[in-house]
């Protein structure tokens, strides 16, 4: 049954992990010789005017917005597009580290750890830039590593990053089988999310009607009545919590826990809308990269390519070296040097000098 449905994210489960079927989302980091640093975040799209609710990482309300128009090919043909971007520049690591710290970080968006450093050493300067994405929160509730066996989850990570040389290596029953459990897994996730949910607000006392000891004891018949739904979007399986819960308990709780389930609701909409989404960050640090867990590096640029399903299963931790020259260490030693190769000089000549009077003396 699970295997035929069709999951919110608008394909059925042969095509769940194909790459490239939904939007580009490109960070561009520029940190710059005095440590300063400009973090852009691009959509590419073929709409002109971005939805106002299209971000789904981590950017602060007042980061200045713009649309350019560009051309790009597609299969051989030009085709317009638009980038949407925001961006801010900030005067150190530790003013991005603060601004990023600041975001929501409760499933809503992804909101990474970031970390930059630029430290002097003699005639160098070195720069370390450090960026970080958890697993979604939603998928934290059953870890994937106590879901699929070691075997499984290998497979997985190649049908994410290599889905050609996946389906070069195993048979289509296999993927089929391992494709078909994530949607269990899915589900799983998304039920515990919402129970979790409900037990926050039952501990809060938010209704007198919703108490911890009646939503263990219906833990089960809600479970298997969201197993029975078709439909996979927050709004049924509520509807399906409703037939199990207490009359008109969870319009109440609606009323009462607005917030929270606006919050609840940004969470499953991040999975659902964006979750077949690409990631692409680009850093661009001074000088000469040293070291990089990246593959591709290009001058003193490094890019990643992730797809956002991975952050369903695994996190990911991006890290790039720099070293560049001093500038002002070397010209105050060149300037140092030149006082005194002058002093030599001048001891030099002087010494001949006396040298030369000397001898001509009677």
């Amino acid at each position: 049954m699970i295997r035929n449905r069709v999951i919110r994210l608008g394909l059925i489960a042969g095509l769940l992990f194909t790459t490239g079927c939904g939007d580009e989302y490109t960070t561009r980091v520029q940190v710059f010789p005095d440590g300063s640093v400009v973090r852009e975040v691009v959509l590419e799209d073929k709409n002109q005017k971005a939805p106002d609710d299209w971000w789904p990482f981590a950017v602060g309300s007042d980061w200045p917005a713009t649309t350019t128009k560009t051309e790009k090919l597609n299969q051989g043909k030009k085709e317009v597009v638009y980038l949407h971007s925001v961006s801010r520049r900030f005067a150190s690591g530790r003013q991005l580290r603060s601004e990023m710290e600041s975001l929501p970080r409760d499933g809503s968006v992804l909101a990474p750890q970031v970390e930059l450093t630029r430290r002097w050493r003699g005639f160098f300067f070195t720069f370390s830039y450090r960026e970080a994405y958890p697993i979604l929160p939603m998928f934290q509730r059953v870890p994937a590593g106590e879901f699929f066996a070691p075997a499984e989850l290998d497979l997985v990570r190649l049908l994410i990053y290599d889905e050609v040389t996946a389906k070069q290596r195993y048979a289509k029953d296999e993927i089929d089988r391992v494709e078909g459990k994530f949607l269990q897994w899915q589900m799983r996730c998304e039920f515990e999310e919402i129970f979790h949910f409900l037990s926050g607000l039952a501990a809060k006392g938010v209704d007198p009607n919703l108490t911890t000891a009646m939503l263990r004891e219906k833990r089960e018949p809600l479970w298997q009545a969201l197993q029975a739904e078709e439909d996979p979007s927050l709004a049924m399986h509520l509807k399906r919590f409703a037939e199990i819960l207490p009359a008109e308990l969870l319009d109440s709780l609606r009323q009462r826990a607005a917030q929270e389930f606006q919050a609840l609701e940004m969470r499953f909409r991040l999975v659902e809308d964006h979750i077949l989404d690409s990631f692409h960050l680009q850093v661009s640090l001074p000088g000469l990269i040293t070291a990089t867990n990246s593959t591709a590096v290009k001058g003193s640029r490094v890019s990643w390519d992730v797809p956002l399903l991975a952050f369903c299963f695994f996190g990911k931790e991006m890290t790039v070296e720099s070293r560049c020259l001093n500038w002002w260490a070397v010209g105050g030693a060149a300037f140092l040097l030149c006082l005194l190769l002058l002093g030599l000089f001048i001891a030099a000549w002087r010494r001949k000098a006396m040298t030369s009077s000397s001898a001509s003396r009677p």
